[in-house]
């Protein structure tokens, strides 16, 4: 048996997903919700379920934390993409309706982690579905500059971009 081996078809499947959310989607979704366990029998053939467990729990926290560093406008982007995806069209305001009322992103959050990363996620689901289920015709038109917005350095952003 071997962990490498379940490392390279973890490493495999998340390239297929490329955006944050969509892996963070996943990983969830091999997290039994009573036990808090993760489960891929497809993968016991090369590692103990154990193992498995193991991978996956790390997989899962670190793309948590992905998207906790994304930005609001990158959030917006990331579940455009994911609801045009598992919606097979363009139906982004009835999924992000649907998300608002029904929370589902709650089970995306990794077992053990702390309650200020919990809430912000939580804060910036929201936030993020807020803006999707606004009307376009809602929104105000972009004003025209002569210069473009000046760049915040990228730490900045990480801190004031969210």
């Amino acid at each position: 048996m071997s962990l490498q081996k379940v490392e390279q078809h973890l490493e495999q499947a998340l390239e297929y997903l490329s955006a944050a959310l969509a892996q963070l989607a996943f990983l969830s979704s091999v997290r039994d919700t009573n036990t808090g366990r993760y489960l891929h029998e497809g993968w016991y053939y090369c590692a103990s379920p154990e193992e498995v467990h193991r991978v996956l729990q790390r997989a899962h926290r670190e793309a948590f934390d992905r998207v906790l560093d994304l930005s609001l406008a990158e959030l917006c982007q990331e579940l455009v993409g994911y609801f045009r995806t598992e919606s097979r069209g363009g139906a982004e305001q009835p999924a992000a309706r649907v998300w608002q009322e029904l929370e589902p992103y709650r089970e995306m959050i990794p077992q053990g982690c702390s309650a200020l990363d919990r809430e912000l996620f939580l804060s910036q689901l929201r936030s993020a579905l807020e803006v999707l289920v606004i009307p376009p015709e809602s929104l105000p038109l972009e004003e025209q500059g002569a210069s473009p917005h000046p760049q915040l350095d990228p730490q900045s952003q990480r801190r004031w971009g969210n």
